[in-house]
């Protein structure tokens, strides 16, 4: 077995993650970084990421792997263009090189035994999920009891980091905080009134409370606790935010897709209170240290629920296995189980 390099001046990390995933990773990085303050570490991602990562300190360098899940179904010149990318960072001899996602089948070990022989560092470091991490130098256990933020900071400890510090974080600018400011500002909502953000969109159907649901509860908050309240979500789930709409007694104020990610993060910095479904801004809104209400239908509660003790995640026991990751589905009775009460 090699030894890790005591002081690596060239460090890659690799993180293949989606919105929420990118969020959680964050710790991990923070302490990588502190951990070798003295070297170089870039981080390679893929392009829905980029806006999560701008701004953080715990690396020196981005790079953006671009179609990287459509290797093997795309055009050749497709496959061309990442293995290109992947041979000009081979020559930059990387010291270290570490996988922060899992590999949980055989064909996505393959692809990515293949990403670290075309880099080459000298010493590779992953989780070994499942038993797939066959090709890393060290191949750090996964503790499927744990949260996602401390599966990951496993790696970071492997390395010899301090993992005490367990929050995820963005960086927002000024200009993101002005620009919420003025948002609530042009809806008429004062610093001192009672705000709540809803945000009943989910990128899989299967994890979204049912709309009208949501409709109720945004007129008994509105009603019963004087709240404004503000529906967020993206311009693609408009036809799931117009259903809510036309079931409410009272008029919200909408965001549909008016801001990107960080002013976004400003907006939930911002109100009293986010109710969610398990998806991405539910992370958003924990590293903005806003109180959250998660509704977990399907998904992994033991380990995506909003770390933090302020926070609250409504969740019903069903006889159907969890997790489950079905796009859509028909019953939906673990997430209809959660009333409105």
């Amino acid at each position: 077995m090699k030894q890790i390099p005591s002081n690596p001046k060239n460090i890659l990390i690799l993180n293949i993650a989606g919105m929420g995933d990118a969020i959680l990773s964050t710790p991990t990085l923070r302490a990588i970084r502190n951990r070798f303050s003295n070297s170089k570490i870039s981080v390679l991602i893929l392009p829905r990421t980029v806006e999560i990562y701008s701004g953080l300190p715990f690396f020196d360098r981005m790079l953006v792997l671009k179609n990287y899940s459509y290797m093997g179904k795309n055009s050749i010149k497709t496959l061309l263009n990442v293995i290109k990318l992947l041979i000009s960072l081979r020559k930059e001899n990387f010291d270290l090189m570490i996988n922060i996602q899992p590999v949980r089948t055989f064909l996505g070990s393959i692809k990515m035994s293949l990403l670290f022989y075309l880099v080459n560092a000298k010493y590779k470091v992953g989780r070994n999920t499942f038993g797939m991490g066959f090709f890393y130098d060290l191949r750090v256990p996964e503790d499927k009891t744990k949260h996602e933020i401390d599966v990951d900071l496993q790696i970071a400890s492997s390395l010899g980091a301090d993992t005490s510090n367990r929050m995820p974080e963005i960086s927002i600018s000024n200009e993101d905080e002005k620009t919420a400011l003025a948002f609530f500002n042009d809806n008429d909502i004062k610093p001192n009134e009672f705000t709540v953000a809803l945000n009943p969109g989910a990128f899989r159907p299967s994890r979204r409370w049912p709309a009208k649901r949501w409709a109720e509860l945004g007129d008994i908050l509105i009603n019963n606790y004087r709240a404004k309240v503000i529906l967020t979500g993206e311009k693609k789930e408009n036809n799931l935010m117009q259903t809510i709409l036309s079931s409410m007694k009272n008029r919200p104020v909408i965001n549909l897709g008016n801001f990107n990610l960080k002013q976004l993060a400003a907006l939930l910095k911002n109100v009293n209170l986010v109710i969610t479904n398990d998806t991405g801004p539910l992370h958003l809104a924990v590293t903005m240290n806003t109180c959250v209400i998660a509704l977990f239908g399907p998904g992994d509660f033991n380990k995506f629920y909003p770390i933090g003790s302020k926070n609250i995640v409504l969740r019903k026991d069903v006889s159907c296995f969890r997790p489950c990751y079905k796009f859509e589905c028909d019953d939906l009775k673990c997430l209809k189980l959660i009333t409105i009460e």
